[in-house]
C-alpha cells in the first residue's frame, strides 16, 4: 500500500509540475530584465567614482533593473570616444572635453551634471620662474589632451601677452612633471594632483595656483553625456533616469560611509593608497551636492556662452533638463515650473528692459497715489508718503512673505526708486501749483486711470516673476501677484483712516490672480519645450495683455460672484 501511496504522490507531483511550469516559465519572462549599460569613467579607478561603485557593489543600480559595467579610464582615453565607437551608454567628461571630443561628430548631450564646483586647478611653481598668468603664457604646461588645454588656452589669451601660446606637455595624473621640475605648471584637480603636489614634497609656499573660474573662464567637471540622438528613445531615457536615481544614492552611501567607499576602491585597485584615497574622497564629496544632484546649472552656462570665443560655441543641443526631469516625478517631486522656466523668467528680470518697465510701473502706480492724496488735500510729505505706499508697499509685504533671499529691501540698497519718487511727487505738484484746475478735465481723469492700469499691470506681473524666481510653489505666485499690487493699496487706506478698497469696491486681486493663472498655463506649455525662451516671453506678454485688458471691465468681475461673496453696499 505505502509503495502504491508512493507511485500515485510521484505521479501527482509530475503532473503539477508539468501544469505550472509553464506558468513559471511565463512569470520568469514576463519579470523586470535587468538592462545593460556601460559607463566609460574619465580616469583611473579612485574614489573620484565612488557613487559610481557603492551604486553596483550595494546593488543600488540592480534594484532599478540595471546592469551596469564600470568602465576604467586613462590618461591617453577620451571618454567621449568610447560613446562613438560604441564601447559606451554613458561617458563620464568634463564640459569642454565633451564640447572639444564632439566638434565635427554627432552630438552629445549632457544629462545630469554630477560635481557642481570647480575642481580644475592650475598649479605652478614660483621657484621655476611661473608665479603670474603673463609668465605662465610662454611656459611648458602639462595638461590632459581634452579640455584642460582650452581652458588654459583661454585664460592666457584673456589674461596673458598678446599672441602668447603656452607649449603643452602630456601629463599622468601624480604631478610627477611638477615635482620633478619637467615643467613649471601642470593642470590638476583639487582633489588628487594638489595633494600629490604637496605629498611629493613641493612646499605650499613654492605652490602657485590659479583657478580660471576667478578670471571668468567657465567649465563643469564630471557630468554624464550621451549620444544626443539616443535621447529619442523613451526606454533609453526611462533607464537613464533610473541610473541617476541610483547613482544619487550610491553617492549618498559614499557620503556616510567614508570606509565602505574607499574598500571598494582598494578592491579595483589594491596598489591605491588607503590614505590618500579617504583624503581625496572628502575633497570630492565638497563637489557633490546634497540638494538638485544632477541638475545642470543654466546660469552658469549661459556665462560661458557669453564669455567663451566662436570657436567654443555650444549647441543647443550641450544639455537637456528631460532626464532629471524624469527623476523627480519619479521622486514625486514633480518641478512646476521647471527649473528651465525659472531660468529663463530669472534672465528675463535681470534684462535691463525688464527692469526699466517695472521702473516706469512703480512710477505710475506712485503718480496714482499723489494724485489721490492730492484730491484729498494733504500737503507734501503726505503725498509723497502716500505715493511710496503705493509703489513699494505692496512689494516690500511680498517680499516679507518669501523672506530672506528678498532681504533687505531691493530700494533700500539702491535709491534710484525712492528718489524717483521724491522727484515725480516734486514735479506732480508744482504742476497743480500752476495749473490748480487740471484735475478736472476729462483729459486728467483719462491719464489718471491709464497710470493705475498700466501700473497696476505691470506690478502685478512683476510680483508673480519673483514668486517663480524665488522658487516658491506655483500656488504662491497668484498671491504674490495679488500682494504686489493691492498690499500697497491696503496700506494707503489705513494711513487714510478709510476702509480698505479692496474689501469692498476695487476687484484688482481678482485681476491678479486670473493674470497670473494665464501666465503659469503659459509657462506649463514653455516646460515641455527646451531652449525655447521666446514662450516664456510670450506667456509674460499675454498675461500682461489680459490684466490689462480685463482692467476696464474689472468692476463687472462682481457679477459672477455667487451672492454670499459680494460685498455688501
Amino acid at each position: 500500500m505505502k509503495h502504491l501511496l508512493s507511485g500515485w504522490r510521484a505521479i501527482l507531483s509530475a503532473l503539477l509540475v508539468a501544469a505550472f511550469a509553464p506558468a513559471v516559465a511565463t512569470a520568469q519572462q514576463d519579470g523586470p530584465v535587468n538592462a545593460k549599460l556601460a559607463v566609460q569613467l574619465s580616469w583611473y579607478h579612485q574614489t573620484q567614482y565612488a557613487g559610481f561603485y557603492l551604486a553596483q557593489y550595494e546593488s543600488l543600480f540592480a534594484a532599478y533593473h540595471l546592469d551596469v559595467n564600470v568602465l576604467q579610464g586613462g590618461s591617453g582615453l577620451n571618454p567621449i570616444d568610447a560613446l562613438y565607437d560604441g564601447r559606451a551608454d554613458i561617458a563620464v567628461s568634463s564640459f569642454r572635453g565633451a564640447l572639444t571630443a564632439s566638434r565635427g561628430r554627432p552630438p552629445v548631450t549632457n544629462i545630469a551634471q554630477i560635481f557642481q564646483g570647480n575642481p580644475l586647478k592650475i598649479l605652478c611653481r614660483a621657484s621655476l620662474g611661473v608665479s603670474s598668468v603673463q609668465q605662465m603664457a610662454r611656459s611648458h604646461i602639462g595638461a590632459a589632451l581634452w579640455g584642460d588645454r582650452d581652458i588654459v588656452r583661454e585664460l592666457v589669451q584673456t589674461l596673458g601677452p598678446q599672441n602668447a601660446e603656452p607649449i603643452f606637455e602630456s601629463r599622468e595624473g601624480n604631478g610627477a612633471e611638477l615635482i620633478e621640475g619637467r615643467v613649471p605648471c601642470i593642470t590638476g584637480m583639487s582633489y588628487n594632483e594638489y595633494w600629490k603636489v604637496i605629498e611629493g614634497g613641493v612646499p605650499s609656499s613654492d605652490l602657485v595656483t590659479f583657478d580660471h573660474s576667478d578670471y571668468g573662464v567657465i567649465d563643469f567637471s564630471d557630468g554624464l553625456y550621451v549620444r544626443t540622438d539616443r535621447l529619442k528613445s523613451a526606454e533609453f531615457r526611462a533607464q537613464l533616469a533610473s541610473f541617476v536615481m541610483a547613482l544619487e544614492k550610491g553617492w549618498q552611501e559614499a557620503r556616510s560611509q567614508h570606509s565602505v567607499a574607499v574598500e571598494a576602491v582598494l578592491s579595483l585597485d589594491p596598489n591605491l593608497d588607503r590614505n590618500f584615497q579617504r583624503v581625496m574622497l572628502e575633497s570630492v564629496l565638497t563637489l557633490i551636492p546634497q540638494k538638485n544632484f544632477g541638475l545642470f546649472d543654466l546660469e552658469t552656462f549661459d556665462r560661458f556662452r557669453k564669455a567663451s570665443r566662436r570657436d567654443m560655441a555650444a549647441p543647443d543641443t550641450i544639455w537637456t533638463h528631460a532626464v532629471w526631469n524624469d527623476v523627480q516625478g519619479l521622486k514625486g517631486d514633480g518641478d512646476f515650473p521647471t527649473e528651465t522656466v525659472k531660468f529663463e523668467v530669472r534672465k528675463l528680470r535681470s534684462h535691463p528692459l525688464f527692469k526699466w518697465v517695472f521702473y516706469a510701473g512703480a512710477l505710475f502706480f506712485s503718480l496714482s497715489g499723489c494724485l489721490y492724496a492730492k484730491a484729498r488735500g494733504y500737503n507734501f510729505w503726505g503725498c509723497l508718503l502716500i505715493a511710496g505706499l503705493a509703489s513699494l508697499g505692496g512689494g516690500s509685504i511680498r517680499d516679507l512673505l518669501i523672506g530672506p533671499s528678498r532681504l533687505p529691501f531691493e530700494y533700500t540698497d539702491h535709491l534710484l526708486l525712492p528718489a524717483s519718487i521724491l522727484i515725480l511727487v516734486t514735479l506732480t505738484l508744482v504742476f497743480f501749483r500752476l495749473f490748480p484746475q487740471a484735475n478736472q478735465s476729462f483729459s486728467y481723469k483719462r491719464a489718471q486711470s491709464f497710470l493705475e492700469a498700466t501700473g497696476f499691470t505691470i506690478i502685478a506681473t512683476n510680483g508673480a516673476c519673483i514668486a517663480l524666481d524665488s522658487s516658491m510653489p506655483w500656488s504662491w505666485v497668484p498671491i504674490c501677484a495679488a500682494l504686489s499690487c493691492t498690499g500697497g493699496g491696503l496700506l494707503r487706506d489705513i494711513f487714510m483712516n478709510e476702509e480698505p478698497h479692496s474689501f469692498k469696491k476695487s476687484s484688482f486681486e481678482e485681476m491678479a490672480v486670473l493674470g497670473s493663472l494665464v501666465l503659469l498655463a503659459g509657462l506649463w506649455v514653455a516646460g515641455k519645450y527646451e531652449n525655447r525662451s521666446f514662450i516664456v516671453l510670450l506667456s509674460l506678454l499675454v498675461a500682461m495683455g489680459f490684466m490689462a485688458g480685463t482692467f476696464r471691465s474689472r468692476s463687472q468681475l462682481a457679477r459672477y460672484y455667487p451672492s454670499w461673496l459680494k460685498a455688501r453696499r
